[in-house]
């Protein structure tokens, strides 16, 4: 099966400024590295540049912190070049999508400026809310395997790290690649969205808005692990949520708090 979104696709938008701005969603490509990874490695990591050497923390766990520090935005990069190869090969698996920007030349003599100011991606992923999909891309037939050998629903659309560059967060540029995926995953076939997002009530907040003014909702879903919380919610590790908490959607993913939530897509 192959999608029927074609992209890129493009709109106009007119900002707060009253400039106009043309927008693009699209397919990531390996010239875009040079943007994303640095935008990742400052939201996900510690920050921009490479990391310090901890010299005046120098022991076992601090050495270990930094090298993983330096390897992560490598890892990175190498994690988007493997997405991008295997989309040629299961077009219908693993996805990044990204925003891109241009601001035309203006009268004041302004040289046309072009930008990516945001990513998303969609895979076919076990609908697990135990589990964060893995950073590498992995064949569809691995993850069916996955679902049948652990008891969870068969693959099927999940979104991972929308990330929008700083400087340009508040303009619904979320929304546009939210709606992108969801146009993509109903050309595979997807009778769903899920996600997780940080439960934390601070950190948390903007984006459990952002996705439930999109539809988005918490679920219980149907594992063997949330069956063993609800037939005995105090002898298992996920006992102190209760089982109000479970039900609503909350899990601790990789000693995390993430709220599960999904969004039924209506067939077209």
């Amino acid at each position: 099966r192959k999608p029927t979104v074609i992209f890129p696709y493009r709109l106009r938008n007119v900002r707060s400024d009253g400039k106009e701005e043309q927008l693009s969603v699209r397919t990531l490509e390996k010239p875009d590295l040079k943007t994303v990874v640095p935008m990742c490695v400052k939201e996900f990591g510690t920050g921009e540049g490479l990391p310090q050497f901890p010299w005046k923390n120098l022991n076992l766990k601090s050495i270990r912190g930094w090298f993983d520090d330096l390897l992560f935005g490598p890892l990175v990069g190498m994690a988007f070049e493997m997405k991008i190869l295997q989309r040629d090969k299961e077009p219908c698996n693993d996805h990044v999508l990204c925003l891109e920007r241009t601001i035309p030349e203006d009268d004041n003599g302004e040289d046309e400026i072009t930008e990516v100011v945001g990513i998303v991606e969609l895979s076919m992923q076990p609908l697990d809310p135990y589990r964060n999909p893995p950073p590498v891309p992995l064949p569809y037939w691995y993850k069916a395997l996955y679902s049948e050998t652990n008891r969870v629903p068969a693959p099927n659309g999940w979104v991972t790290n929308l990330l929008i560059s700083e400087s340009h967060r508040g303009s619904g540029y979320a929304k546009i690649l939210m709606a992108a995926v969801e146009g993509l995953a109903r050309s595979w076939g997807c009778s769903s969205i899920s996600l997780h997002v940080d439960a934390d009530r601070v950190s948390g907040k903007i984006p459990q808005k952002l996705y439930q003014k999109l539809g988005y909702n918490p679920v219980m879903a149907s594992t063997k692990a949330a069956e063993d919380n609800t037939q005995d919610s105090k002898d298992n590790q996920w006992g102190w949520m209760g089982n109000n908490n479970v039900q609503t959607g909350l899990y601790v993913v990789d000693g995390v708090l993430l709220v599960f939530m999904r969004k039924e897509l209506q067939t077209q």
